[in-house]
């Protein structure tokens, strides 16, 4: 297994847990139910505004202790010495095939925005929306990722 490739899975693998961490605390402590309409949709946009922050910071984590394991791992197996790593060079390949990935996650997320605004034509609860947003970023990160690994596996 590559490099490229058990980045993707742990970066999967940490957005999905950090992503249902983030909604268990954050459901409790943010939503409070028997409002008023606009003051909802603050706590909602509050909610799904400061899930972004907190991924991007849980992500630049996951990836320099990634990188930090891999170079101690990688100086174990080759008995200390220094030796040039796959992950340290970014060729076209490797752009080509995050590019096909954020064709694939992008799509995802425009399917969820559409299907959020789409509940609203129903006239369901507007967390629903909110909800449906969250679940749509969730998704995004986890499918770009997944998508990156199947084009490492099936070679481009």
């Amino acid at each position: 297994m590559t490099y490229q490739e058990r980045r993707s899975i742990i970066l999967a693998i940490a957005t999905l847990i950090s992503s249902i961490i983030y909604y268990s605390i954050m459901k409790n402590r943010l939503i409070t139910p028997g409002l008023e309409q606009v003051e909802l949709l603050k706590q909602w946009a509050k909610f799904v505004v400061f899930f972004i922050p907190v991924q991007i910071v849980i992500t630049i984590v996951v990836t320099i202790l990634n990188n930090i394991l891999a170079n101690i791992f990688d100086g174990i197996k080759n008995g200390g010495e220094l030796t040039e790593n796959d992950y340290e060079v970014v060729d076209e390949y490797e752009k080509y095939v995050e590019l096909k990935a954020l064709q694939i996650s992008t799509s995802i997320f425009a399917i969820t925005i559409f299907s959020g605004i789409t509940l609203l034509i129903f006239t369901v609860p507007i967390a629903y929306m909110f909800q449906t947003f969250f679940i749509g970023t969730v998704l995004t990160g986890i499918s770009f990722e997944l998508a990156k690994l199947f084009y490492y596996r099936r070679g481009v």
